[in-house]
Parts: structure tokens; C-alpha cells; sequence
């Protein structure tokens, strides 16, 4: 029987990529499933490691879900905003699927984002009480799982899985800022899923890059999909703004490698970012960073490690 990570994994997410590796490299030896949303196995893993692609269709979806949950010991989100009106909602169907098959279910390193919807609440609410094992990644979500449980449930607190990864790859790669041709590092998301008024609008995201070179004295961007699919377009969109809009040297990266984004950002004389896992990078690599607040994960994170680099960008 096999250990099964669920997660926003396969689709070349910085900042799921890194959690996943921290997780597998803390299961030498074990037997293990990770379902993916798409076929891009993360490089260089043990042959114990079976790695699975979500198939299309409702049906396909159920039948699929059936035969690796049977195969499992256990079912576990492994890392990232678990809960949200915005996105996850903890994949509700198959660990409730998986709980009702007689399967350990457990939510490993998790963050509560935006939950005002009462459906999402709802399915909030059942999955963290029966799930077997819960950990959080800040004391903002400790708080509101504890209130979602009535306090019935036994709930710790430990790093974002991140941290681990990102400070190994540091240390490996021995990333130095790049003083020669210094750069400020563009990690952008798409932002269409949130209200964020102002920062919805690509020539507004522009002008405040452009803003923030002025001010740091850098004539150099370099800009790069955190997420290789989902941010892509309005990356597009946001390099074809600055090449109009400014004479500056405008790089785009689309390197889907981990290591290579990272590189991005470790070598950057400032980020600028709204990905929460980019932040994190800057924090633990000593970089000035600014992040947009989009989701109140942000704010969590920086005060959960009472950030020296990271300065939090509300929107009005």
C-alpha cells in the first residue's frame, strides 16, 4: 500500500514543486503515489515514486480516483492554501471518497485563504474533522482550523514545506546577485480569480514596475512564469506593456526548470512579486521584495516569520 500526495502538483508551479520535493525527499524508501494534474513528473525522484495524471472527464475522474485510493494507506494534501472561496476546496470528493474506504486522510502544512462562501466553509468544516492528522503553516490558519473544529481536533503548526527545499537549492546553487547587469525579478500571477481592483488592470501592474525600477535605479527586468501554465498569458501581456511603454532591458524567461527560477529571483537586486512562494524565496535568500496582498496569505506569511525583506502591497 502506498503514501498519496494530492496537491496542485504537475502543472510547473514554483512553489508546489519545491513543496512536493521537500515532501518526497522526506520519504526516502516508502512506496508513494503523487497525482498530478498533468504529466510533468518532478525531475530526479526515487523509483519508488509512481507519479499519476489526473484524467479528463467526470467519470474518468471518479474511476481513477477509485483505483489509487484503494491502492493508498493513507491520502494527504500535501502543502499550499488548502481552503479557499477562490480555488481549492481541499479535493472534498476524494478524501471524503477515501475516508468512507476505510483510508487515513490528512492535510499536511496547509494554509485558510479568503472563506466567505457558505459551500466552501461547509466542505472546510467536514474535511478538517475527519481528517486524521492536521498542520498549518501559519498562526493565522492555526487559529481559524482550531475554530472550524471547535476545538476538537489536535492541530500543530510547522514550516510552509518550501522553506526546506528553497533553503537546500540556495545553499547547492550558491546563487550570487548579479551586480554586473543588476535586475529587478518580475513573478507575477494571474489574478483573475480575485477582486484586487486596481491590480487587475495590466498597464496599472506596469506603471508600478516601472515605478519601482525608477525608485531602485535599476534598468534591468527580468520577469519569469512562477507557474509555467497558469500565469503565462498575462505575463505575455505584461512584457509586450513594458516593451511599449519603456526603453529599459526587458528579459522574459519562460524556463519551466525549478532551478532556473529560482535563479531568476536569487540573483535580482529586488522582486517584485504576487506569489506567495517567490516572497518566501526573497526571505530566505535576504532579498528586498515587494508583494502584492491579493490573498491574506501574504500578510500571514510575513508575519508568521516577522519578515525583514518582504513588504507587503495592499490594494485600495
Amino acid at each position: 500500500m502506498s503514501k498519496t500526495y494530492l496537491g496542485y502538483y504537475g502543472m510547473l508551479n514554483l512553489g508546489d514543486d519545491l513543496m512536493l520535493k521537500t515532501l518526497l525527499e522526506n520519504d526516502t524508501n516508502e512506496k508513494t503515489q503523487v497525482i498530478q494534474f498533468k504529466d510533468n513528473p518532478l525531475p530526479g525522484q526515487d523509483k519508488n515514486i509512481t507519479f499519476l495524471t489526473w484524467p479528463d472527464g467526470k467519470f474518468a475522474k471518479i474511476t481513477f480516483a477509485l483505483r489509487f485510493i484503494m491502492q493508498s494507506k493513507e491520502v494527504i494534501f500535501g502543502g499550499g492554501t488548502c481552503f479557499t472561496d477562490e480555488d481549492g476546496d481541499g479535493f472534498f470528493k476524494y478524501m471524503v471518497m477515501a475516508k468512507l474506504l476505510g483510508k487515513k486522510v490528512k492535510y499536511k502544512a496547509i494554509g485558510i485563504g479568503n472563506l466567505k462562501r457558505k459551500s466552501r466553509i461547509f466542505k472546510t468544516k467536514v474535511l478538517l474533522s475527519i481528517a486524521d492528522e492536521i498542520s498549518v503553516r501559519d498562526e493565522q490558519s492555526f487559529s481559524r482550523a482550531k475554530k472550524f473544529t471547535n476545538n476538537k481536533k489536535r492541530i500543530v503548526k510547522e514550516d510552509d514545506l518550501a522553506i526546506k527545499s528553497i533553503g537546500n537549492i540556495i545553499k547547492q546553487e550558491k546563487f550570487t546577485v548579479n551586480r554586473e547587469e543588476p535586475y529587478l525579478a518580475l513573478g507575477w500571477r494571474d489574478l483573475k480569480r480575485y477582486d484586487c481592483k486596481e491590480w487587475n488592470d495590466p498597464n496599472y501592474v506596469v506603471d508600478y514596475i516601472l515605478k519601482l525600477a525608477k525608485e531602485k535605479g535599476l534598468k534591468k527586468i527580468v520577469m519569469f512564469d512562477v507557474d509555467s501554465y497558469f500565469d503565462a498569458d498575462i505575463n505575455q501581456t505584461l512584457y509586450d506593456l513594458l516593451k511599449e511603454k519603456t526603453d529599459l532591458d526587458v528579459v522574459y524567461n519562460k524556463s519551466t526548470d525549478m532551478n532556473e527560477k529560482m535563479k531568476v529571483i536569487c540573483e535580482s537586486c529586488f522582486v517584485f512579486t504576487s506569489r506567495l512562494h517567490v516572497a518566501v524565496i526573497a526571505e530566505e535568500a535576504n532579498l528586498p521584495c515587494e508583494a502584492l496582498n491579493y490573498s491574506p496569505k501574504i500578510q500571514y506569511y510575513v508575519d508568521e516569520v516577522r519578515s525583514q525583506h518582504v513588504k507587503v502591497v495592499l490594494f485600495t
